[in-house]
């Protein structure tokens, strides 16, 4: 399992670490800047070192970055320093710096190395990044904005010491302005801020050192997680040899409407393909020969009228709704019969969630943990903004539904983000670009209705059900291209991503 640490987290284990420091070890700053150091130099071809500039303030990211051109000046690297902080008669003034930034600039001093307050970008080859670390929670500074605009517009390659400037560390949400690295060499401990978007569009490759900074002050209190493959084996649902189709779930799907009923049919070839024992598709009359004839596994009940709706989620089976579903009338009559007479969570897709966002008072009927998947159009509309406020803030969206609803909230991006009701988060680092493709979404309602039919707890069955979709995904790509590839793709290789997992 990966885990994040949250800023105060990442202080409180910082503090710790410097705090347990035998005798004349090496500090963490200059630990950190070695690293990144050796980074930089061992990836020439990124960051041609002829005119290295390091940019910073006086907090100690700062002071990792003056250490870091320090370990450059020993290796006969051209290095300057340009400081973005408060400054007295043309230099920075010590008084706004902590103290082991004043050591290492009085280091640099001493070193002969080039120090001014303005940014000079004229013949730089690559810059360093180490103005503002994880501590950053609030609008920077409007010279530093300058300084960062500056550098983004260059093109010159920049290396991010610990967190491009300008993100929240525990959100990846921009401050005004953040730097766009090329690459981004990060201490101690994962944050969140590194993965999800739009901050991790700004990081590039992201490199993690550890340099002695351990998680075990916080242990017990990390929230945020993602699965890696061996994670993913130990929460796939068991496969007893004595069984029956019964004793791996029963799915109902209440999808599709007339003229939309593909979202039915990839959902139903999902479940199957995930494990599910039986599902029933519960749609409008006019999509018989289609299901019939595309999934022949599945068992029809079919519908016409709002008085056929008898065909509720029976007892002890799990129930999706809302892919393809319409917004209809009838749609709206079939989603509150089934959130009237469901016994336990369920899985709320699509237009499942616009009726939900049309119609709040549905709400009241939604079981505790049931899993809502969203994408941002759609959590908008369920947090009454645009979606550009969610894609700017993916992290507090999907916690802000799941906590306001008591549902577990799968919230879509490039980096997914699954929500409890619990304060935990589990970001999904699996997928491809080619999972941007319509009926994408329907595939994952399947899936993770599965995995929930099968006995996974809702917030287990929606992390791996995003993990299980991206890999996917990119098996998909790799024999498609992302560009090529198809939603109809993906319930196979879904299948086979299990398979595999399982042999892991």
């Amino acid at each position: 399992m990966i885990s994040y640490l949250t800023r105060e987290q990442m202080r409180m284990c910082d503090r710790a670490a410097a705090e347990n420091l035998p005798p004349f070890s090496v500090p963490l700053m200059e630990r950190a800047a070695s690293a990144a150091a050796d980074y930089l130099l061992n990836h020439a071809d990124l960051f041609p070192c002829k005119d290295v500039l390091v940019v910073c303030m006086g907090g100690n990211n700062g002071g990792d970055g003056i250490a870091m051109a320090l370990i450059l000046r020993r290796h006969g690297v051209p290095v300057r320093i340009a400081y973005a902080g408060p400054s007295c008669n043309g230099l920075p003034d010590p008084s706004s710096m902590t103290e082991e930034t004043k050591r290492y600039l009085a280091l640099a001093k001493e070193a002969g190395i080039p120090l001014g307050t303005e940014l000079s970008l004229a013949g730089a080859t690559c810059v360093v990044d180490a103005l503002f670390g994880i501590g950053l929670d609030r609008a920077l500074p409007e010279r530093v904005e300058t300084w960062i605009r500056a550098v983004n517009a260059s093109g010159i390659p920049v290396l991010s010491m610990d967190i491009p400037s300008g993100l929240c560390a525990d959100t990846g949400v921009v401050l005004t302005e953040a730097v766009r690295a090329t690459a981004t060499c990060t201490f101690g401990q994962l944050k969140p801020g590194l993965y999800l978007y739009p901050g991790a569009g700004y990081c590039g490759a992201v490199e993690h050192f550890e340099i002695g900074i351990g998680p075990e002050p916080v242990a017990d209190d990390v929230k945020i997680v993602s699965l890696e493959d061996k994670d993913a084996k130990a929460l796939l649902p068991a496969r007893p040899v004595r069984s029956n189709r019964g004793t791996f779930g029963k799915l109902d799907l209440f999808c599709g409407s007339v003229n939309m009923c593909g979202a039915a049919v990839l959902a139903a070839r999902a479940a199957f393909r995930s494990g599910v024992g039986l599902v029933r598709v519960v749609t409008p009359e006019e999509n018989r020969v289609i299901i019939q004839t595309s999934v022949p596994e599945a068992v029809l009940s079919t519908y016409t009228e709002k008085a056929d709706l008898h065909l509720l989620p029976e007892d002890g089976r799990t129930a999706v709704a809302g892919c393809g579903l319409g917004q209809s009338d009838l749609s709206l009559a079939v989603l509150s019969a089934v959130l009237q007479s469901a016994k336990g969570p369920l899985v709320l897709d699509a237009d499942a969630l616009n009726l939900l966002a049309a119609h709040e008072s549905l709400w009241d009927c939604v079981p505790a943990n049931s899993i809502i998947t969203p994408h941002p159009g759609e959590a908008a509309r369920l947090l009454h903004c645009d979606a550009k406020k969610i894609c700017d803030s993916v992290l507090d969206s999907a916690r802000t539904l799941a906590e306001r609803h008591g549902v577990v909230c799968l919230l879509k991006d490039a980096h997914t983000v699954i929500a409890s009701p619990d304060g935990r988060v589990c970001i999904n680092r699996t997928g491809c670009t080619g999972l941007a493709t319509a009926g994408s979404g329907d595939v994952l309602a399947g899936l993770v209705g599965s995995l929930l039919a099968q006995g996974l707890r809702p917030f287990d069955a929606a992390a791996l059900g995003a993990f299980i979709h991206g890999k996917a995904g990119e098996a998909a790509s790799s024999r498609f291209g992302v560009a090529g590839m198809a939603a109809s793709d993906l319930p196979c290789k879904i299948a086979r991503v299990i398979s595999e997992l399982s042999f892991f």
